[in-house]
């Protein structure tokens, strides 16, 4: 191998290794922090990453959000009603495939705040506060 080519592949080699953090198997999931509806920025001003369960969480609270049962939860006042669409909610988070189905349970904190507790299959529990009138 002539020096020109291992230089070119040392460039290569370095342009590659800090990505390589994100196929590392103890962070199968990742995505960007999300607070209070916008991007977590470090001190550099680049967003910052949330791995695994912070990453489900925040997925299932987008999805709860996102679905429109948390603009319906905020408009019922029935207890029955109200029960059923957190019955929804729960459906819901069953569909994705990381949480563990009949581990899910959501409780109302306050008229505006859910709390929800589920299991993962790779990486223990997730707690999480919702608040419905985002």
């Amino acid at each position: 191998m002539c020096m020109p080519m291992i230089q070119r592949h040392l460039k290569n080699k370095c342009r590659i290794e800090p990505h390589l953090e994100l196929l590392n198997m103890d962070k199968l999931y990742f995505d960007l922090l999300i607070k209070n509806e916008d991007l977590t920025l470090d001190s550099g001003g680049l967003p910052i990453l949330c791995y695994n369960q912070q990453s489900i969480a925040q997925d299932i609270k987008h999805a709860i959000l996102e679905s429109g049962l948390a603009t319906q939860l905020i408009a019922e006042r029935s207890k029955i009603l109200r029960r059923d669409i957190i019955l929804q909610m729960i459906f819901l988070a069953e569909d994705d495939e990381r949480l563990i189905p009949g581990t899910i349970t959501i409780e109302e904190e306050s008229p505006n705040r859910l709390f929800l507790t589920a299991e993962t299959y790779d990486f223990g529990s997730i707690n999480l506060g919702i608040n419905v009138n985002e």
